[in-house]
């Protein structure tokens, strides 16, 4: 796994050098992460990668405690993401997401966990809060996804939304929607007051081209 910009320590490599500017990443080396990674995915100043067997090393900006540590310090800036662990999750995961400073994990139960900057609400616990600041994922629990399981969880790496595809085969979204990217058909942003639970938020009507 390699990247460019390291500012933050989002490159994983021990230092906040740039990569890619005036060097080919070939030449800095694999991320040691501890492990062999199935899936990477980049925030905004973040990176997260799943190994096998399902554990999760975060590294880059933690100033939301979007790494999942328990704390809002940098990882990857002085050390490698196999020097910090796995992020507590409380499971193995089956995938991942990371928005512009929040991240989720789908745990292979179907159940999701996010952690990281919530002001959107695109945590989706019905609050504003941020979580892995002075927790970790496992103390705060699972989504409310209503009796259902999730198979995908979905944030663009600046987004501050978040979104599920559910069992059923529906898909419903919460947090930022200033420019409607939630698709309920309206600005209003989701899941940052109490009850505005993914479960309990209506399906995204999605219609196909033979169906129009």
């Amino acid at each position: 796994m390699r990247n460019t910009r390291g500012a933050e320590g989002q490159l994983g490599h021990g230092d906040t050098v740039n990569l890619g500017d005036d060097e080919l990443p070939v030449t800095a080396g694999a991320v040691d992460l501890g492990g062999a990674a199935v899936r990477v995915v980049a925030g905004g100043a973040h990176t997260c990668a799943q190994l096998v067997g399902g554990s999760v090393r975060c590294w880059g900006d933690g100033a939301h405690g979007q790494l999942g540590y328990g704390n809002t310090e940098r990882v990857g800036d002085d050390e490698t993401p196999a020097e910090a662990g796995p992020v507590p999750v409380g499971g193995p995961v089956a995938g991942l997401a990371a928005g512009r400073e929040h991240t989720c994990a789908l745990l292979e139960t179907g159940a999701v966990r996010c952690w990281g900057r919530g002001d959107f609400g695109q945590l989706g616990y019905g609050d504003t809060k941020a979580i892995g600041d002075g927790e970790v994922p496992l103390d705060v629990g699972d989504l409310d996804l209503g009796g259902h399981v999730a198979l995908a969880v979905f944030a663009g790496p600046l987004s501050r939304s978040t979104c599920v595809l559910l069992d059923e085969g529906s898909v419903r979204c919460w947090g930022d929607n200033q420019y409607g990217q939630l698709g309920y058909g309206h600005t209003e942003q989701l899941g940052d007051e109490l009850g505005e639970h993914p479960g309990y938020l209506p399906d995204i009507l999605i219609i196909h081209d033979d169906e129009a």
